[in-house]
């Protein structure tokens, strides 16, 4: 039957991969030997990420999964060992767990290298073969073939003779991620994404399993600010709950239950079968037996907790509009009334309100306050670091480094190994800034050089942080440096000053991804300041800013040639600075670059995706005009006017003729939205991106290439193509 694509609404059946049955824990225990409580496996150093055991059928055997040099442990001896050393140097890089699919009825394993192949395992006779197609990313199996998807379509694996072939007619830009089975003889490529007509008839069926929804219940349980979220692990008497930290299980009559005897490591997975736990750290694997685990774990009373965190709700929002001796008031007294609380979340999550009050010493009123408090000793020692702590950011955001200083000495002297919001950096780049301001007020500078140096400082407090969150705030800077230009607005520094204010402040892009009002403030810069040296770099910015234009495509060419004739203007002969001529030369290239690649667009076609060993590769080039102008443009002369890239590489020769080469070029007039049309083949007459040599391309085996068209000079570029060489 011919093979066809084709969208109809259809029931989905589908074949089940190798992932483990989430529903039940494995009848049998994944290890030959018993666990009577705990048995913790060093992993120092191991690469790891989550967990699976051995898809091979090998007991007592688990690998580290979904990450780079997957490893393996073997449980009874404890010894770890790569499977890049024990299978295909493919494992160094990152494999997945989706990309493992294991046939049970068969007794078969495919593994997908993502970057390199895809290794197929028969069980029966412990072997392996390394089929040379990547990256695999779906794949169903039957007794003697595999289709397979891949982020360049879709694939037929022939297992008696070992050979790949392309899906006929499917297209190659296609990024298959799942395929189901509707019927016999049609399949379902991303979930109804997309419908292929083949036989599938001698492929085993299964219903789709649902996907599970979340679990409102896992919000109700406490987490430690940082921790991940909570997983659940359905089992036969017990649903168990994991997240980090914690771990709580819940029996079958509601019964909440915390098992308190963890290592102390971070919790990433927890897998289970009907005996035992198997769990993986961050630097450990551990087995915990279940019986041992259900008879030391303790009752955990959510009840009171979730009427606790409520409460604790409301405490913390109270916080916001009150001053430093109602704080402390309500503090001492809370938390003596919450000493018996349910879980230590709660008292962690009031604590972290109380810091936040003290971090954020908002008004003058309260600043004042936590002063008297710190004079007076009345923070409780918990909660005086922070006082300390929010009385330097408040200073430091005031400009007053000589309070800066006196909490910061004493915060470090009391304190000395705490380090909150990067304080230790901060306090000590602000120690340096200190110094080097009242250097500067040694020097009797003029009084305009002063207030320069003193602005120069400033921007380098700013940077050294607690100014802004996701951005730094300049405000203090902007105000220095208008200080200076209204005192002094002759000032030998009055232009570093205007450029800097127009550099950093900001404007706010408009409609068309750029500021015009920047610009024209760049404008008034070089006309206030023609002898600048910074009139270069005012023109620099200018032409960047005007690139970044978009909108109308003869209006965004428009724009690029501007920021051309803006970087023209500057005479880089009489630049002594290489480094910012450099700057100014790349910047020139690159948006000619993008002007060609806006005008123009070339694009490689073709009616078929598959060709044989032995014929010819010939492809329909299409050189698109864009816009509403004629444009000229640069081609090769004789024979092909553009060079080819295929790859990938170490698959092909290319064989230069050896009787005529010919570089030459001429400059073609292209009519608005109008296009030339070529023909090249790869196989007899075409040219090579290296040197621009006239020859051939012979390929010496087949499988999946792509090619790419450059112009000369490389100006302009198409966008890749693939096609397939069967055997």
């Amino acid at each position: 039957m011919k093979n066809t694509i084709f969208l109809i609404p259809l029931l989905i059946l589908s074949l089940s991969n190798c992932n483990s049955d989430k529903e039940h824990p494995k009848n049998e225990p994944y290890t030959t030997f018993k666990v009577d409580s705990i048995k913790t496996y060093p992993a120092e150093g191991i690469p790891k990420n989550r967990f699976m055991f051995s898809p091979l059928s090998e007991k007592n055997k688990i690998w580290t999964i979904n990450t780079a040099n997957i490893h393996e442990l073997d449980l009874k001896t404890g010894e770890w060992i790569p499977l890049s050393k024990k299978y295909d140097k493919g494992f160094i890089r990152q494999v997945n767990e989706s990309g493992i699919w294991k046939d049970s009825v068969l007794n078969e394993v495919f593994i997908s290298l993502f970057h390199d192949c895809l290794l197929y395992f028969d069980l029966k006779k412990d072997t392996f073969f390394k089929y040379d197609i990547h990256p695999v990313t779906a794949l169903i199996n039957a007794k003697d073939k595999a289709i397979i998807g891949t982020a360049n379509g879709l694939y037929f694996i022939n297992k008696i003779d070992k050979t790949i072939s392309q899906a006929p007619g499917f297209p190659l830009d296609f990024w298959v991620s799942s395929i189901d089975i509707v019927n016999n003889d049609s399949i379902s490529l991303n979930e109804g994404k997309l419908y292929y007509k083949v036989d599938v008839s001698n492929f085993e069926k299964k219903e789709k399993k649902k996907k599970h929804s979340k679990d409102p219940f896992l919000k109700n349980l406490p987490r430690k600010s940082g921790a991940s979220r909570y997983s659940k692990i359905p089992d036969k008497h017990a649903n168990w709950y994991y997240c980090s930290n914690r771990l709580f299980f819940k029996d079958s009559i509601n019964h909440f239950y915390e098992f308190n005897l963890l290592p102390n490591s971070y919790l990433r997975q927890l897998k289970l079968d009907q005996q035992f736990l198997y769990l993986l750290f961050r630097n450990k694997f551990v087995i915990i037996n279940k019986q041992f685990a259900f008879a030391n774990s303790k009752k955990f009373d959510l009840s009171s907790y979730q009427k606790e965190k409520i409460e604790l709700s409301k405490i913390n929002k109270s916080f916001n509009n009150i001053s430093i001796d109602s704080f402390l008031m309500s503090y001492n007294a809370i938390k003596s009334d919450f000493s018996l609380v349910t879980d230590n979340t709660i008292l962690e999550s009031f604590e972290a309100s109380a810091r936040n009050y003290l971090l954020n010493l908002r008004d003058d009123k309260r600043l004042k306050d936590a002063e008297k408090a710190i004079d007076q000793n009345t923070f409780p020692k918990e909660l005086e670091k922070y006082a300390l702590l929010g009385l330097c950011m408040k200073y430091l955001q005031a400009y007053n480094l000589d309070k800066v200083e006196y909490y910061g000495n004493m915060l470090k002297e009391n304190y000395p190994e705490f380090d909150f919001y990067n304080s230790k950096y901060v306090l000590n780049c602000c120690s340096k800034i200190k110094t080097s301001l009242d250097s500067l007020k040694n020097e009797n500078l003029p009084k305009d050089e002063f207030l320069y140096k003193e602005s120069l400082q400033i921007e380098k407090l700013i940077q050294c942080g607690w100014f802004g969150e996701s951005y730094y705030d300049f405000t203090l800077l902007y105000k220095s440096y208008q200080n200076l230009l209204t005192k002094f607005p002759e000032s030998l520094f009055a232009d570093n000053v205007k450029f800097r204010l127009i550099e950093t402040q900001s404007y706010g892009a408009e409609d068309e991804g750029y500021s015009s009002e920047q610009i024209k403030s760049y404008y008034q810069f070089i006309r206030t300041y023609p002898n600048s040296d910074l009139i270069p770099h005012a023109r620099i910015n200018i032409a960047t800013m005007l690139n970044e234009y978009y909108g109308n495509i003869d209006k965004v060419i428009e724009m690029k040639e501007k920021a051309i004739e803006e970087l023209d203007k500057i005479n880089t002969k009489n630049l002594p600075d290489t480094n910012l001529v450099n700057l100014i030369d790349y910047t020139r290239a690159y948006i000619l670059y993008e002007i060609n690649e806006r005008i123009f667009e070339i694009k490689a076609v073709t009616n078929q995706t598959e060709f044989k060993l032995d014929e010819d590769i010939t492809f329909k080039v299409i050189l698109k005009n864009k816009t509403n102008k004629s444009r000229l443009i640069e081609l090769f002369a004789e024979r092909s006017p553009f060079s080819t890239i295929v790859g990938p590489d170490k698959t092909f020769e290319f064989i230069q003729d050896s009787l005529y080469q010919d570089t030459s070029l001429k400059i073609l007039n292209i009519a608005p939205n109008d296009s030339l049309i070529y023909r090249i083949n790869l196989i007899s007459d075409t040219r090579h991106w290296e040197g621009n040599k006239i020859g051939n391309y012979k390929f010496n085996k087949p499988g999946l290439y792509y090619l790419a068209l450059i112009s000369s000079g490389q100006k302009i570029r198409s966008k890749q193509i693939k096609f397939y060489i069967n055997e």
